[in-house]
């Protein structure tokens, strides 16, 4: 699997780290800049692992094109989290993002079945 330059940057950055550290914001920052320049495959194989661990919640819905969707009360419900804690989250992994990353889906929504 070819990894983007950027990818194997902050994955070399995580993996200089000692687990005891994982848990900072910076390094939270980190996680969530390598979710998102990770390969796709990459990504689905981290999600499988990361549902099969029960680290976040099953979609219920999907867009037009299959993509699963939890929303906000989903998320806060799961992580035993208030809606305004977990949209302060969001609102600070969208300073670490590029624009448009954690945009809210307006779409419509369909049964995931």
């Amino acid at each position: 699997m070819k990894f983007s330059p950027i990818f194997e940057s902050i994955i070399q950055k995580l993996r200089a780290l000692p687990e005891s550290e994982y848990d900072t914001e910076e390094n939270r920052k980190l996680f969530t800049l390598a979710h998102f320049y990770a390969p796709p495959e990459f990504n689905r194989l981290f999600e499988e692992g990361c549902r099969e661990r029960g680290l976040i919640p099953k979609a219920t819905r999907c867009d037009a094109d299959g993509n699963g969707l939890i929303t906000v009360e989903e998320l806060a419900k799961f992580h035993g989290q208030i809606v305004d804690e977990v949209l302060q989250t969001i609102a600070e992994l969208k300073t670490v993002l590029p624009d448009g990353a954690l945009d809210e889906h307006t779409g419509a929504t369909y049964p995931l079945n």
